[in-house]
């Protein structure tokens, strides 16, 4: 198994060198804490996606950039642009029926990243692509998936 994530960071290397660089996340990301529901409804997603500012006078309230939703195949959902709350600062909610799903954004630093995401029943899955911390938890580093450069943006799904 590791010798296949060396292969495919190996592959993404190799491809840095392209105008517009694409990562794409290996592990998919899930709620922070696996719970069985006994029947089928909605969770919740939240993409904490690179900040932005639309001009140099607006660079001191920075909001969280646009996204895109697709499902696990990789079709369009959803175009979200991820800004709600006072000046728009926060990112936005989305409620999600149960299942696998792919987020499309920007990724730090610049290019694109692909991470897929499993939302469950009454959980919350949380992606940070902004190099804000997650909460605590007591688990260990194996339970992270992180960037090729190493940075942390989420959970492990269960």
């Amino acid at each position: 198994m590791s010798r296949v994530r060396g292969a495919l960071i190996g592959l993404l290397a190799l491809l840095c060198g392209c105008e517009t660089q694409r990562l794409i996340v290996i592990d998919a990301v899930g709620p922070a804490h696996a719970m069985s529901a006994p029947a089928p409804r909605a969770g919740t997603l939240i993409v904490y996606s690179v900040l932005e500012s639309a001009s140099v006078e607006q660079s001191e309230y920075p909001v969280h950039s646009p996204y895109t939703l697709l499902t696990d195949e990789g079709r369009l959902l959803l175009h979200v642009g991820n800004r709600t709350g006072a000046f728009a600062a926060n990112p936005q909610a989305l409620s999600l029926a149960a299942g696998r799903y792919r987020v499309r954004a920007l990724a730090p630093g610049g290019g694109e990243v692909i991470v897929p995401v499993i939302i469950e029943s009454d959980q919350t899955t949380v992606v940070r692509l902004d190099g804000s911390a997650l909460a605590q938890r007591s688990a260990e580093s194996a339970t992270l998936v992180r960037l090729p450069d190493g940075q942390v943006v989420g959970y492990r799904a269960p």
